[in-house]
């Protein structure tokens, strides 16, 4: 893996509490880990992707924060999950402002069977997972299609 010494923007969910892992974290403030930054193990763990952090931390029983890692920071490999030496608290979001930011990723990750005109951020030109799509053979999130699982 990787590892940087750069700044980096992401998304950090907590419990109710504010906290994570036992780590108690307020707002405004900067913490510093001493010891080995291992993505899923140890260091301060955030992600790129706002949709990334519902893996980690379900809407309905968690809060979610704008937060700064820096120091060595290190990729995890499944998603954009990076572990760092360094985290600062920026600003909590509201759950409306943590929902438009995940409402954007997925909406600018959308991919329908008929739109030829872009990519799939995921895929490259030859896709067929349209997941987030409302429509569509592969889409998983859809309301109909030969695949969709929310279907009604």
């Amino acid at each position: 893996m990787k590892n940087t010494n750069k700044s980096l923007t992401c998304f950090k969910g907590f419990d109710l509490n504010l906290k994570c892992r036992d780590f108690q974290f307020v707002v405004g403030k900067s913490y510093k880990h001493s010891g080995p930054v291992v993505p899923c193990d140890s260091g301060f763990h955030a992600c790129t992707k706002a949709t990334d952090v519902w893996n980690y931390y379900p809407p309905a029983e968690s809060r979610y924060a704008e937060v700064e890692l820096s120091g060595k920071v290190v990729p995890h490999s499944g998603d954009s999950k990076h572990a760092a030496s360094n985290i600062k608290i920026i600003r909590e979001l509201t759950n409306k402002e943590f929902l438009a930011l995940v409402l954007a990723e997925m909406f600018a990750e959308t991919k329908t069977e008929s739109d030829g005109s872009r990519p799939c951020p995921r895929c490259g030109t030859d896709c067929r997972c349209e997941k987030n799509a409302s429509s569509g053979h592969y889409a998983t999130n859809a309301s109909s299609g030969n695949y969709a699982t929310n279907a009604s």
